[in-house]
């Protein structure tokens, strides 16, 4: 059987698949039991559930999707374009920029030592 052609809606079908296949798997593994599973697929596929406003979607969420988006159509030569770039920066705006990568990292990330996830089976 030949390859298929890799064409740009078969690539997007593609991740659309594998992405969806993940999040269904991703209820699975986190639901306590499978009646719960099962509710959540119910209320995922209720209409009137769909344009209710939610606590959980603040500006932080959506900024946050909204760069992943936006981080999927980066061309792959531009990782190697910014490194030579930051190569070429002096010693101290080397050191500056890394600090101050350094100082959101740590701003934004979690307080403490993150729960091992396997510990709930």
């Amino acid at each position: 059987m030949p390859d298929p052609v890799d064409t740009r809606a078969r690539r997007i079908r593609s991740q659309l698949i594998t992405f969806n296949v993940v999040c269904v798997a991703w209820v699975f593994f986190r639901a306590e039991s499978l009646e719960n599973a099962g509710n959540i697929f119910k209320q995922l596929l209720n209409p009137s559930q769909w344009f209710s406003a939610s606590p959980l979607i603040t500006l932080g969420v959506v900024l946050a999707i909204a760069a992943g988006l936006v981080e999927q159509y980066i061309p792959k030569d531009a990782w190697g374009r910014a490194m030579a770039r930051y190569s070429h920066l002096a010693p101290v705006w080397q050191g500056l920029t890394l600090g101050i990568c350094l100082l959101v990292i740590n701003t934004l990330g979690p307080r403490g030592v993150a729960p091992f996830i396997y510990f709930q089976f």
